[in-house]
């Protein structure tokens, strides 16, 4: 991944690590720390001012996905076609973004792989959907599950309201 100055073009530094292509890359608020994912199956945590990386997440065989919360102290991860046959992780799992300490894994439990997960717009609470259309709101910082949405169906998309 590389980064790039808006208004000159010039690439500012080259985020150098991931084996397959870049899938996307996510800013913290406060701009000092970034997210990438790839083919690879990786998730990398980036120091922008150092262009070292701080972490990285992942195994090979999954498609990750990661997002910060709203406010930047948390992230989360879980993977989108995965062979969960072979023991691919199927939570969603947190993790703080200032140690990179792994908090919890939000897990759907025997045959549920989690197919989407989004934090609320306060970073608070984390809503999950699996693949056999149970949905979940969870407290990030906790872990622990609030409410279960049983036969949500398919959601491709969600959002909280404000």
């Amino acid at each position: 991944a590389k980064l790039w100055d808006a208004s000159t073009g010039e690439c500012l530094s080259t985020l150098a690590g991931h084996t397959g292509a870049v899938l996307s890359a996510s800013f913290s608020p406060d701009g000092e720390t970034a997210l990438t994912t790839s083919n690879d199956g990786l998730v990398k945590l980036w120091n922008l001012k150092s262009a070292k990386c701080r972490l990285t997440l992942g195994e090979s065989g999954c498609l990750p996905v990661a997002q910060f919360s709203a406010n930047g102290e948390l992230f989360l991860t879980y993977n989108v076609a995965a062979d969960f046959s072979v023991g691919n992780s199927s939570a969603a799992s947190i993790y703080r973004t200032s140690s990179g300490e792994h908090l919890h894994d939000l897990d759907h439990g025997v045959g549920g792989h989690v197919a989407l997960a989004v934090f609320s717009s306060y970073g608070s609470a984390v809503l999950t959907t699996d693949n056999r259309g149970l949905a979940k709101v969870w407290e990030a910082e906790s872990g622990e599950c609030q409410c279960i949405i049983p036969n949500a169906g398919h959601i491709a998309r969600a959002a909280f309201a404000p």
